[in-house]
């Protein structure tokens, strides 16, 4: 027995709908990739040890960085002036 034309159509359509869902939402992944790429430049987290959270725009150096928040030049990091939507819980980065 056979499947008919059109169920056939219908299944491979659905293949392709599903291929395109996760493609779209690799593109977003990879979206908020550079928007925290981009947060953590412009924050100067990128030479120092930190973790940004995407949620509540909260930034946590480590202890082993640099002194607590204090950016060579600068007055201490607000952590309250970055934000992001929602998305993933924390991303890490490390020099």
């Amino acid at each position: 027995m056979r499947m008919k034309s059109r169920d056939l159509y219908r299944l491979r359509r659905m293949q392709l709908y599903a291929q395109r869902c996760w493609l779209q939402a690799q593109m977003a992944q990879q979206r908020l990739q550079e928007c925290t790429l981009e947060l953590e430049r412009r924050y100067d987290l990128l030479a120092r040890e930190a973790t940004l959270n995407v949620h509540t725009g909260e930034i946590t150096l480590s202890t082993m960085g640099e002194a607590a928040g204090v950016a060579p030049g600068k007055g201490p990091l607000d952590s309250k002036e970055v934000s992001n939507g929602p998305a993933h819980d924390a991303v890490q980065r490390a020099p």
